[in-house]
């Protein structure tokens, strides 16, 4: 018997609403007859060709809004990386209602145990010109993957196969743009693009509703070995690989050991190094940062995928995409940042906020014998200023790209603790070469 959640959602997770307008674009075709499949997910005007939705890229995570069922409207990262759309944060205040069949758990990275979650099928969702009907969303009952706080905005979830699956998604990070197109309309122009020498194909395998490619990495021993990695729009780094899943994935002697972030399951932690190339394709991308989580943190990905690795939006943001489930392919085009040095985090300090949508940031980890700690920065330490200018000059998107700028780099931060204010000097270090 299903049971109804008519929620305030006290009982999850708090956060604070994120509000953004929505711009939706298309093209109306009415003088080509097309004979379209009846998609779950469809356009709601059906002369509708396309549609073009403005996004916000934060920490190189694309956010789109979208409503659920009653919803108010919710804040979503498109990640190629889910099965389900997840819901992790919801407005106490809000008003929602949603059925659930089931209890599950939820496994992913992280060295956590899985997560509890509800099951909600038959849900219909919604962006300003699409509707969905028939949708499965999963609420986590767990707050600790609390997304909001490593954005700097509210978050509420992750959405990724269902639209990749109902249209050919292009992906522009350069304007910030997203366009979702008919398959059925747009697979001749689809193959036209296939053959123009700007942009390279890649086969894409779908494995339990989740997009696989396969890249060839260059060992320390000079030689080249293929590697099967998931496509994961959800996750910000370059590349993971998972030292465990393939013998000849070897860690550099030059690597620091480091937090790498927060996965499903919790928090994860392992090395940050460099290779010298990676081929995907007929793209050689040249001494990308590769992070390499320990055992722990990966056991539950590797128990129910067949993958060493994963490549994330590090990477794919120096491209044009696009995503064609129904093809088995992507295209990818090199944009302006494709020749950018490959970075990470290089002051070894993590900044989060409490507070979601206000500029209160907080230093939540500090990596022992990093330029930052070094230099007398202590966890939990509130940033006043950075480089002479106060904090609420910046959002954590902003904060976070001055801390991988370039090597070198001053950082001059001016921070609250125990009742006063400390300057502290240092420079970024990149480590890995």
């Amino acid at each position: 018997m299903e049971r109804m959640i008519k929620s305030t959602f006290n009982i999850l997770i708090l956060i604070i609403s994120l509000l953004l307008t929505v711009t939706l674009l298309g093209c109306v075709s009415t003088d080509v007859a097309i004979q379209r499949v009846e998609r779950d997910i469809q356009f709601n005007n059906p002369n509708r060709t396309s549609i073009s939705v403005p996004f916000e890229l934060i920490n190189n995570l694309v956010v789109i809004p979208l409503r659920i069922n009653n919803s108010d409207t919710l804040h979503f990262i498109l990640d190629t990386g889910v099965r389900q759309t997840i819901i992790t944060e919801l407005d106490p205040g809000s008003e929602f209602e949603i059925n659930y069949d089931e209890e599950i758990e939820i496994v992913g990275l992280g060295d956590s145990e899985p997560i509890a979650a509800l099951l909600s099928r038959n849900n219909e969702i919604r962006l300003k010109g699409i509707r969905g009907k028939n949708h499965d969303v999963v609420v986590l009952l767990d707050g600790s993957f609390n997304l909001s706080k490593f954005m700097g905005k509210t978050v509420n979830g992750l959405i990724g196969y269902d639209f990749f699956e109902s249209f050919i998604v292009e992906l522009d990070y350069r304007s910030k743009k997203l366009f979702f197109h008919d398959p059925d309309f747009f697979k001749a122009k689809y193959s036209k693009l296939k053959k123009d020498r700007k942009w390279s194909e890649i086969p894409v395998t779908i494995l339990e509703r989740k997009p696989y490619i396969t890249a060839e990495i260059k060992g320390e021993d000079g030689t080249f070995f293929e590697v099967q990695l998931l496509v994961d729009s959800g996750a910000s780094h370059t590349f993971f690989l998972f030292p465990t899943s393939n013998d000849r994935i070897e860690i550099s002697n030059k690597s620091i050991s480091s937090f790498l972030g927060t996965g499903l399951n919790g928090e994860l932690y392992g090395k940050i190094a460099r290779v010298d190339e990676v081929k995907i394709s007929d793209l050689t991308i040249t001494r990308p940062v590769v992070a390499y989580p320990n055992e722990e943190g990966i056991q539950a990905a590797l128990r129910t995928e067949d993958r060493h690795g994963s490549i994330g939006s590090e990477l794919l943001r120096r491209f044009k995409v696009y995503f064609n489930y129904l093809d088995g392919s992507m295209l990818v085009r090199p944009n302006r940042w494709f020749n950018q040095s490959f970075n990470y985090n290089m002051s070894g300090m993590e900044i989060s906020t409490p507070y979601a949508n206000l500029p209160y940031y907080v230093v939540s980890k500090v990596r022992e014998g990093s330029p930052a700690d070094l230099a007398g920065v202590k966890r939990l330490d509130v940033l006043y200023k950075i480089n002479y200018k106060k904090i609420y000059d910046y959002d954590l998107n902003a904060i976070n790209s001055l801390l991988q700028k370039e090597d070198g780099k001053k950082i001059n931060l001016i921070v609250y603790r125990n009742g006063s204010y400390k300057t502290i000097n240092f420079r970024l270090k990149d480590e890995t070469w």
